[in-house]
């Protein structure tokens, strides 16, 4: 028995060997946070109180019934060095819902002032 769970630890730590590689190899990252649905469509990824603008990439698509303040794991390109940024998006899983709530007042306020949300 000792030796089949040896094993099994053995393999999740060369699985995650091997995604930091891949993700390292392909210049990806992988981000936590809120969403936010804008007034025209777009789905921002609230990261460290900023606001990213998530462009579908290879296949990937958005969860079905996403509402603000839901917290999306979300693997990604690097990000642009714009207001709000954008990143392309590979792969998208719903961790949980939320509630408009979850996303801070702050970056509610900007992109109001910008035009993303009314």
């Amino acid at each position: 028995m000792g030796k089949r769970i040896f094993l099994c630890l053995l393999a999740v730590v060369l699985l995650g060997v091997l995604v930091t590689a891949f993700l390292a190899v392909n210049s990806l990252s992988v981000s936590i946070g809120p969403c936010l649905v804008a007034d025209n469509g777009s789905v921002l990824l609230i990261r460290e109180n900023s606001p990213i603008v998530l462009s579908l990439q290879g296949g990937a698509e958005f969860p079905v019934g996403l509402s603000d303040g839901d917290r999306l794991l979300v693997l990604h390109d690097g990000i642009q060095e714009s207001y709000p940024g954008g990143t392309g998006a590979y792969f998208i899983l719903r961790l949980g819902h939320g509630s408009p709530a979850d996303i801070p007042d702050a970056v509610t306020g900007e992109l109001r002032e910008l035009g993303w949300i009314s």
